[in-house]
């Protein structure tokens, strides 16, 4: 800034800022510090939004896909509502067709089993196909899990031992009792799956949930479930189920 001699005769220069041009500076910068602000939280905030979001879908995803893929067979005979949050049914593990049966047990060539694990006795049951055209199934329980052969061709084969007569057995089911509840973790709640026939951890699949919101209903001809994830609206699962005998 320049200023003038007392004889006006040179000008004279002096370092520094005046008041004025001081709060002028200051208010500057307050007012991009502030915008700055506001754009960081609103980025933040959108972010966030974001996430919950995506939480919410990924949970109602699992939900469905687990569902679906569980109960693809299933009638509303396989499953039992136990409580508001807690569901019963079965869950198919594998089958195949049946090379063998005697008064209490059957055999399973190695080649024609599909499933995600073998067998395991105490924990599966065996649903056994005795009448094909009717489609009329029979459970058992199965006793014990041994390896054998099949009599026609000596080929490797799984000996299922089993709690009911498999005579005129053509097909074996393996299911797996299994219990579908809400469950307390932290703040939050979680779908889990819990074996039926042994003490397990449970196995959590869904989640995280807004607490005492998880609510199963079970109709004629669909399972239906009510889920809210974290940060997000209520929405209904409906799973449909085949009518039963």
């Amino acid at each position: 800034m320049r200023t003038m001699n007392r004889r006006g005769a040179r000008p004279e220069y002096r370092e520094g800022f005046t008041l004025v041009e001081l709060l002028l500076g200051i208010t500057v910068l307050g007012i991009v510090a502030g915008t700055a602000t506001a754009v960081v939280l609103g980025v933040a905030r959108v972010a966030t939004r974001a996430t919950r979001s995506l939480v919410a879908d990924r949970a109602l995803q699992s939900l469905q896909v687990f569902l679906r893929q569980e109960l693809r067979d299933a009638t509303n005979a396989d499953v039992a509502v136990m409580a508001s949050t807690r569901v019963a049914l079965a869950r198919p593990i594998g089958e195949a067709m049946v090379c063998a049966a005697s008064d209490t047990a059957i055999l399973v060539a190695d080649s024609a089993w599909t499933g995600t694990r073998w067998p395991e006795p105490g924990r599966d049951d065996a649903w056994l196909l005795v009448d094909p055209v009717a489609a009329v199934w029979q459970a058992a329980a199965i006793v014990a899990v041994a390896a054998d052969q099949c009599p026609a061709d000596l080929a490797p084969a799984i000996r299922l031992s089993v709690s009911a007569p498999p005579t005129g057995t053509v097909v074996v089911r393996i299911m797996e009792p299994v219990e579908l509840s809400a469950y307390r973790s932290g703040i939050a709640d979680w779908f889990g799956l819990t074996p039926a026939k042994h003490t397990a951890a449970v196995q959590p699949f869904a989640g995280p949930l807004t607490p005492g919101t998880a609510r199963w209903v079970l109709y004629a001809d669909r399972l239906e479930t009510a889920v809210q994830p974290n940060g997000a609206a209520a929405t209904i699962v409906r799973i449909p189920l085949a009518a039963g005998p």
